[in-house]
């Protein structure tokens, strides 16, 4: 808990236990937008989405996307999993605009790369403590 509150106290702009998490990039947003405008995705599966969804983000940070939504790389990222649990099984999403729905998809897949982040800190310290 101590080394939490070093991070805490020396990091103010990180996001953690009691703190809100960051809100979504804006570019983000609309390459999440961008991605879903052109097909039908109300009528598309939870799955194909999400794969939509993380490789907009991808692109939009400078990372490029692993392949098209189909492709099995992009289906076994476990941030396309996560964002398929945040969507949950009540398609109630398929009443949203295009842009509520990008930004509500791109605040998910911020909190599932927070809590990963968290995660790999938190290993750290249980890996570096003293026997």
């Amino acid at each position: 808990m101590e080394q939490e509150d070093a991070v805490a106290e020396n990091s103010p702009d990180l996001p953690g236990p009691g703190r809100p998490a960051l809100p979504p990039q804006p570019a983000v947003v609309e390459s999440v937008r961008a991605a879903l405008a052109p097909y039908p995705w109300r009528g598309l599966t939870g799955p194909v989405v999400a794969a939509l969804a993380v490789a907009a983000a991808d692109v939009a940070r400078g990372a490029g996307a692993v392949g098209p939504p189909g492709d099995p790389l992009l289906r076994r990222d476990p941030r396309v999993g996560a964002l398929v649990a945040a969507l949950g099984p009540d398609p109630g999403w398929r009443r949203l605009t295009v842009e509520e729905f990008s930004r509500r998809l791109a605040e998910a897949l911020a909190g599932v790369e927070e809590r990963a982040l968290w995660l790999d800190v938190e290993l750290g310290w249980l890996l570096d403590r003293p026997a």
